[in-house]
């Protein structure tokens, strides 16, 4: 059960941190997209 509460833990904040550096790319507009 830990290991799925780290899980969701760690997917929530990989998902902000892409809204993040979504938000600073289309405020630059510098369009670098890591795939």
């Amino acid at each position: 059960m830990k290991k799925q509460n780290l899980f969701l833990v760690l997917l929530s904040i990989f998902l902000l941190c892409l809204a993040a550096c979504g938000q600073k790319e289309s405020q630059s507009g510098k369009g670098m997209k890591i795939v």
